[in-house]
């Protein structure tokens, strides 16, 4: 998609990706929220995204955002460009970015995109971004400066000052937190590794990856919606090796009474995520 032109259409696409960013939205509040930011129009729909490639084992990656997740059968995503101009711009102002959506309701794009459709009985996994954490000054002020260094938790109080600012939900809190680990791989080359040769062959197998870990953490995060009604969300927050970028993927929120743990598909995604990078600040 050509890149997004004129400053009131800026404005809009911050508006929208400060909606999206918040990624709590219950689903009975879809179509309200959505409404008010661009009328009947599916507002993914507008966004610069790339093309996308499932692997038949179901992995999906992006080198230049450095994750790779395995997509639920049946299940689309929606890769934005964030190296467009305009998306860069909305990473800047709002200091974070969406880089994927993870949807089970989407229409085919043109040159194999995908376009997730936001509804009231979809299901949506959000792939988001913060990055350059230590330049930012309340993590200078405040972690920085004491000779400490960034952590999960950091992390996740920065998400939630974010959706609490961008949002009109109340009384978030975290609970039923899980510690856990996520791979990283670490491919010299940066590029997609070959497949190990046929048995028999005398082709050399490729060097293996560097892998390494980082600790990341679940968390059930509860909440009051923009309708006042009680909802829940699944939020997996990560953290780059270097501690400079993090990573949040978390599901859309449903009504607390419909969604007592999360559904098979999200662990899916919980169980694969990898960061990818081509040195060791990833």
């Amino acid at each position: 998609m050509a890149s997004i032109r004129g400053e009131s259409e800026m404005r809009r696409i911050i508006v929208l990706f400060a909606l999206l960013l918040v990624t709590t939205l219950s689903s009975a509040s879809f179509p309200a929220v959505i409404s008010i930011a661009y009328g009947q129009q599916q507002p993914l729909a507008v966004l610069p995204k790339l093309p996308t490639t499932i692997q038949p084992d179901g992995t999906f990656q992006n080198l230049d955002d450095g994750f790779r997740v395995k997509i639920p059968s049946g299940w689309a995503v929606q890769d934005f460009d964030n190296n467009n101009p305009t998306m860069m711009e909305v990473e800047s102002a709002l200091g974070t970015t969406i880089l994927a959506t993870l949807c089970n309701e989407y229409l085919p794009g043109l040159g194999g995109t995908s376009d997730c459709q936001l509804t009231s009985e979809s299901r949506e996994v959000f792939v988001s971004r913060l990055k350059d954490l230590q330049t930012r000054p309340e993590v200078q002020q405040l972690i920085l400066s004491q000779n400490k260094t960034i952590q999960l938790q950091d992390l996740a109080t920065l998400h939630i000052q974010r959706m609490q600012g961008l949002s009109t939900y109340q009384d978030v809190k975290m609970v039923n937190g899980k510690d856990i680990q996520v791979n990283v791989v670490v491919s010299p080359t940066n590029t997609t590794l070959p497949p190990l040769p046929n048995a028999g062959s005398s082709a050399i197998p490729p060097a293996a990856p560097q892998q390494k870990q980082v600790p990341a953490k679940i968390v059930e995060m509860t909440y009051s919606d923009i309708n006042n009604n009680p909802a829940k969300t699944f939020m997996m927050f990560v953290l780059s090796l270097d501690g400079n970028t993090g990573y949040v993927i978390s599901s859309a929120g449903h009504p607390v009474a419909t969604t007592q743990t999360y559904p098979p598909e999200v662990q899916t995604i919980f169980d694969s995520f990898e960061l990818l990078g081509g040195c060791c600040c990833y």
